[in-house]
C-alpha cells in the first residue's frame, strides 16, 4: 500500500508516512484529531466567572471569550458571578470537542423566553439543545440526528445538567443525580431495541455563534478528562459552581 500526495509520483510507503502523521497530529496547534486535548490535570476546563472574565481555573490556560454582548452578572442565589446570554450571545472556548471518556456540567436558569431548539453547547460535533422542535427537553443532537433525554429545565430556576461518557453509554445528569442515558433505536431487522449510544462532547461554545443561544444565566462551567458518577457529580456541581442546588 502506498500513501500518495497531490502529486502521484510522490508516494511513499506506510511505514515512512505513520511517523509523518503522528507529528502532524500531535503538532498542529489547537487541533486534536482524537479529541482528547491537552491536560495538566483531570480538569480539562473550569470557568467560575468570579474574576469577572472566563478564565479557566484547570491550569491549562484555556479561557473563553464573551462574545455577542454575553456579560459576566451578579446573579445571587449562592452563584456569585454568571454569564448572562441573550440568543445572539455566546461564550466560546479554544476547544472544540472532547471524545470519552469525559464529564461535563454547567448551571443553567433559562428565561421563560426561549426559541425552539436553543443550544446550551456547541461543536461542530454536535449540540446539547434546551429543546427540540416537539418536545420541551433536552436533547442532544449528533450527525444529524436528535436524542431526547427527557429531562426539562425549568424556566426562572438554577438546573445543574451535567453529561458523563466512558466506552459503552452516555449519563445524563440532572440536579447532580443520574436520571437518563443517551438511547437510539437500532432497527436493524435482528435486533430492534433501544441501545446505549457514546456521545462526542461539544465544547467549543456555551450557546450558539449561530445566533440561537438559550436565553438566561449559565455558570459553573467544568470538562474533565475522565467519567464520573453520581456521587462525585454532587460535589463537582455544588463545589465549582459556588453554588447549592
Amino acid at each position: 500500500k502506498l500513501w500518495a500526495g497531490e502529486k502521484s509520483t510522490a508516494s511513499i510507503s506506510y511505514d515512512k508516512w505513520s511517523p509523518l502523521a503522528k507529528k502532524l497530529r500531535e503538532n498542529i496547534p489547537g487541533v486534536t484529531l482524537r479529541h482528547r486535548p491537552a491536560t495538566k490535570g483531570q480538569f480539562v476546563i473550569n470557568y467560575d466567572f468570579e474574576d469577572g472574565a472566563v478564565k479557566d481555573k484547570s491550569g491549562n490556560e484555556y479561557d473563553g471569550k464573551l462574545n455577542n454582548g454575553a456579560k459576566v452578572v451578579d446573579a445571587g442565589e449562592g452563584h456569585g458571578k454568571a454569564v448572562q446570554l441573550s440568543p445572539d450571545s455566546f461564550i466560546s472556548t479554544p476547544l472544540e470537542s472532547i471524545a470519552y471518556p469525559y464529564a461535563v456540567g454547567l448551571w443553567v436558569k433559562p428565561s421563560g423566553n426561549q426559541a425552539a431548539n436553543a443550544v446550551i453547547l456547541e461543536s461542530g460535533d454536535g449540540k446539547l439543545l434546551i429543546s427540540n422542535g416537539t418536545s420541551p427537553t433536552v436533547t442532544f443532537e449528533q450527525d444529524g440526528n436528535q436524542y431526547n433525554t427527557q429531562i426539562i429545565l425549568p424556566a426562572d430556576t438554577w438546573s445543574h445538567i451535567a453529561f458523563s461518557a466512558d466506552g459503552s453509554k452516555t449519563s445524563v445528569f440532572y440536579n447532580m443525580r443520574r436520571v437518563a442515558m443517551v438511547n437510539y433505536y437500532n432497527s436493524r431487522w435482528d435486533v430492534l431495541r433501544n441501545e446505549t449510544m457514546v456521545v462526542t462532547a461539544p465544547i467549543r461554545n456555551i450557546g450558539s455563534a449561530s445566533g440561537n443561544s438559550v436565553n438566561g444565566l449559565v455558570d459553573g462551567f467544568f470538562v474533565l478528562d475522565r467519567a464520573t458518577y453520581g456521587g462525585e457529580m454532587s460535589f463537582l456541581g455544588k463545589h465549582y459552581a459556588n453554588a447549592l442546588p
